[in-house]
């Protein structure tokens, strides 16, 4: 009874302990290489500053975040309310990058959000940190020493004095005082001269090192299939952008020669090919799209989503049939 007791107990805490782990994972990095802090809630995330920052553990749907360039002449970036999580609680893999907008401007935008069961391993060689509430401080110590040498002796050789006549003055009182040594023969002593020294030695050490799990970051994209895509989805802001500007072609043609080159150029989603293709009037064109961003896309397997945009189930029945070959 006791033994069950006791696997019952372990068990039980390791599922606390699995628990405790999850949450959603946030990634920022900058498309032009600046090396920055990344602050969520006031807290800082990563011990040095770095061009890419992958933090795991987030159990909030959104944070207020901070970014601190290493280039002190570049304008912090703040962002509030930056959304780590779904509509409905869903655990996410959200990924912003910096860039600079046709202003000039560095902006965080939103790049991509994967579910986190869906979401591509992280790379290898990737600074992972779990989020911490506490901030991550270096303690600096200052440690002097004293050191004390002798740097030579003298020898000093005294005459014998009768006596030592001394007038002092206290207080406005004088006092005439005379003091007779008694010496008959000469003063023989060794005096030591004495240098002193300090040496001021400062340390820098980690209070602690809780967070930090692989040794340097970076960010390399992977898909989930085995097509010719080779990076993150197209973010929400970057693809609204697309489709307005297929929208805006007036030709069909000249709307799937767009189609096809955002394709060519993007990774795009199942979800993403489906928006698009219902901007096409014709099914042909639809199809033929369709065809074409398969080969492209991030999540091969939800492909089955593109038969949403289709008018007629025999075009899907020729996507699946295109698809299995």
């Amino acid at each position: 009874m006791k033994q069950i007791f006791t696997v019952i107990t372990i068990f039980i805490l390791s599922i606390s302990c699995i628990l405790g782990q999850q949450g959603s994972t946030l990634v920022v990095f900058s498309t032009d290489g600046l090396p920055f802090d990344l602050i969520l809630n006031g807290v800082k995330q990563n011990w040095e500053k770095e061009t890419n920052v992958r933090v795991e553990g987030l159990t909030q749907p959104y944070y207020n975040a901070k970014i601190i360039f290493k280039d002190e002449n570049l304008k912090m970036i703040d962002k509030k309310h930056l959304v780590v999580m779904g509509v409905d609680g869903e655990l996410l893999e959200a990924t912003y990058i910096i860039k600079t907008n046709k202003k000039g401007e560095l902006k965080l935008v939103n790049y991509s959000a994967i579910p986190i069961q869906t979401a591509p391993p992280a790379p290898t060689d990737a600074v992972v940190f779990v989020y911490t509430e506490e901030p991550r401080n270096n303690t600096i110590t200052t440690t002097t020493i004293t050191e004390t040498s002798i740097i030579g002796t003298t020898h000093e050789i005294e005459e014998p004095n009768e006596g030592v006549s001394l007038d002092v003055n206290l207080g406005g009182v004088s006092v005439d005082m005379d003091v007779n040594l008694g010496s008959t023969g000469n003063m023989d002593s060794n005096v030591e001269i004495i240098e002193h020294s300090s040496t001021t030695i400062t340390t820098t050490t980690t209070t602690s090192d809780q967070g930090r799990l692989e040794p340097r970051p970076a960010i390399q994209p992977t898909n989930q299939g085995n097509n010719g895509c080779r990076g993150y989805p197209m973010s929400d802001y970057d693809f609204d952008q697309a489709k307005n500007s297929i929208d805006g072609k007036t030709f069909e043609d000249s709307k799937l020669t767009l189609a096809k080159q955002i394709a060519d150029s993007n990774c795009i989603k199942a979800a993403q090919v489906r928006d698009i293709i219902k901007l096409f009037t014709h099914e042909s064109t639809r199809l033929e799209f369709a065809k074409h961003a398969y080969a492209r896309v991030f999540d091969p397997k939800n492909y089955y989503l593109v038969s949403d945009g289709f008018k007629f189930d025999m075009t899907s029945d020729e996507l699946n049939e295109f698809i299995k070959e």
